[in-house]
């Protein structure tokens, strides 16, 4: 039981997308990776696809990938970017994820 935390490829088809992600793993022993419905579709894997998986620990889980607006939001505002730096990685994913998808 517990999370980790992968990276990995996943080509359906249409190239390998590269992702980051949280391995969940269930305490019947199960073992689950989470993709949202959009995201699978834009790599060409819907309903039904087969689908080839590449996946590796992530060497940087603490790594917070942002959306370039964001990024130029907190070089702006030093206040703002020390802000940022006190929330813990999980919520700077979360916050991170939100902007980008808000596009």
């Amino acid at each position: 039981a517990g999370t980790t935390h992968v990276e990995g490829t996943l080509d359906a088809g249409a190239g390998p997308r590269p992702f980051r992600r949280a391995l969940h793993c269930q305490p019947d022993g199960s073992v689950r990776l989470k993709f949202g419905e959009g995201w699978l579709r834009a790599a060409g894997a819907g309903v039904g696809a087969t689908a080839t998986v590449v996946v590796r620990d992530d060497p940087d889980p603490g790594r917070v990938d942002l959306p370039e607006e964001l990024a130029a939001a907190l070089d702006l505002d030093a206040e703002g970017a020390a802000a940022w730096a006190a929330l813990a990685p999980s919520r700077r994913k979360t916050h991170a994820y939100h902007v980008g998808r808000a596009k």
